[in-house]
């Protein structure tokens, strides 16, 4: 019997015990709580999508509603941060999804307030709005966007023992960027020094007195990241921060990621809205769950991406075949050989990566909502084309 037909041989004894070991937060029918006053009336599951995103984000830290498109994702998050109890709600989202986002809030939430954020000002002006709640919408653009920057170094000659040193090619005295504060020479941090394009490729520090290498651009524009200004200026002035298509904040590096852990740091709770939560590999899900789950950070370290792969992933070692199975190095004084091998993740995760996940996700499909979606018809037209001679 293989795991296809033991499964759908004993699948209501699987699902009794799972249930029983892990029973489900929310219910629909036993935990049906009454919704609020809302201007919209949800559709098909929604009412419980709502229900249980409310009840995650009034118990847990970080909660996620993974639904198909279509299903309402934005009229959940707003539904949800309402029943909750939120007052000052911050959304960030994709620039082409800001407007959307403040008239869905204001055609659901009643006498609810939506301000579009796009830069200090607003933020500020936010302290005297009166409307209860109020969400603030920012562009993750607006959230991630910094000033630019630009080498902060003096050029001063090259001197040994009072002597000007030149170029061994040229015989041309040459100069060497210098730190401006106290003038020792830019060195990275194996003591070798650096030039002025390593300089412009990385922000660095002075190895002798710790002065930033780098400054502000004044040709470029002048901003600062509303992340960075949420995080100190304003925090503890949301109570939520929704994340919308948060799938795309999966890389390390990336400018919006790092802009959306931030936000996560300076807001008490947060709720997360995706159609697509892995990118079909386990390193896609772990900055991801990083950010936004407290548990995933108590566990893992910011670097343990490799860790998190090695237990929920699937790694893949080749040893390519070397001409007549020669190694690539040996020992000087041993019979040690050195095999050139290659360590690739594969995709797919293990179940096990559920536990992560099932204690405050909402999961969502279309066929939930779409019996109680009106008739949908399509109707073609044919439009004469005119020719200009």
């Amino acid at each position: 019997m293989d795991l296809a037909q033991f499964i759908g041989t004993y699948r209501e004894a699987i699902t009794d015990k799972v249930i029983k070991t892990y029973p489900p937060l929310y219910r629909p029918g036993q935990n049906s709580h009454g919704l609020p006053a809302l201007k919209r009336r949800p559709l098909g599951a929604q009412g419980d999508a709502v229900r249980a995103a409310a009840l995650s984000l009034r118990t847990q830290q970080g909660t996620t509603v993974v639904g198909e498109m279509g299903t309402g994702k934005t009229f959940i998050a707003a539904s949800s941060a309402h029943a909750a109890g939120f007052q000052r709600v911050l959304v960030l989202c994709p620039p082409h999804l800001v407007r959307k986002w403040r008239r869905e809030v204001l055609e659901t939430v009643p006498g609810a307030g939506a301000a579009i954020v796009g830069s200090i000002s607003d933020l500020e002006q936010l302290r005297r709005h009166t409307a209860q709640p109020l969400f603030a919408i920012v562009s993750r653009e607006r959230a991630k966007l910094s000033y630019r920057w630009k080498p902060a170094i003096v050029e001063r000659w090259a001197v040994s023992t009072g002597r000007l040193l030149r170029d061994a090619e040229t015989d041309v005295p040459f100069r060497l960027p210098c730190c401006p504060s106290c003038f020792a020479q830019a060195l990275d941090d194996d003591g070798v020094p650096l030039t002025p394009d390593e300089l412009a490729r990385k922000k660095r520090r002075c190895t002798c007195c710790g002065e930033p290498l780098w400054q502000a651009d004044s040709s470029g524009p002048r901003r600062f990241p509303l992340a960075d200004y949420v995080k100190r200026r304003m925090k503890g002035f949301f109570d939520l921060l929704i994340s919308d298509e948060v799938h795309e904040y999966k890389a390390r590096g990336s400018a919006q990621g790092i802009a959306a852990g931030v936000l996560a740091e300076a807001v008490p709770k947060s709720l997360t809205l995706t159609g697509t939560l892995m990118g079909g590999y386990a390193s896609t899900l772990f900055y991801l769950l990083y950010r936004f789950i407290p548990e995933v950070r108590s566990e893992f370290g910011y670097r343990d991406e490799s860790r998190w792969v090695s237990r929920y992933g699937f790694l893949e070692r080749t040893v390519p075949k070397q001409r007549n199975d020669d190694p690539f190095k040996d020992g000087r004084s041993s019979r040690r050989r050195g095999y050139r091998t290659s360590i690739q993740e594969k995709p797919g995760v293990t179940p096990a990566v559920l536990f992560h996940l099932i204690g405050h996700t909402v999961f969502l499909r279309l066929s939930d909502v779409a019996s109680a979606l009106p008739p949908y018809e399509e109707q073609v037209f044919h439009q004469a084309r005119l020719q200009v001679l």
